[in-house]
């Protein structure tokens, strides 16, 4: 199963969203899994990031090599390749847009907690 997580296959484009949202799949199955003494163990962002870098078409993993000093996280390359494969082929990734939607939901906070550290602007 590791095997898998950490060295895809190369994609064509008009699959890569799919493949994507399959090996993030295969990432979180992985992770939840206990090793023998009982602990769950996270794969880091380097190699999520060298493996998602492998899955890439030749084209895509250039853009993203040449830019590499844009992306500080796992997070923001994932982004990166949503905004390529959607701009190249209308598609866009499930994953990023539901991460996406949680991080600015998150951001904003819940405009209902009256008890948040917020300072009001008068």
């Amino acid at each position: 199963m590791l095997k898998a997580v950490i060295s895809p296959q190369k994609q064509k484009l008009e699959v890569l969203p799919q493949a994507i949202e399959e090996w993030m799949d295969a990432i979180r199955t992985y992770e939840k899994r206990k090793d023998a003494s009982g602990k769950r163990t996270a794969i880091p962002d380097e190699i999520k990031t060298a493996a998602l870098e492998a899955m890439l078409p030749q084209d895509l993993e250039s853009h993203v090599q040449l830019n590499q000093s844009r992306f500080n996280t796992f997070d923001d390359l994932l982004e990166e390749i949503n905004r390529y494969v959607e701009h190249k082929t209308g598609k866009s990734l499930k994953i990023v847009s539901a991460a996406s939607a949680l991080a600015n939901q998150n951001a904003l906070g819940d405009p209902m907690d009256v008890s948040s550290d917020r300072k009001s602007v008068v």
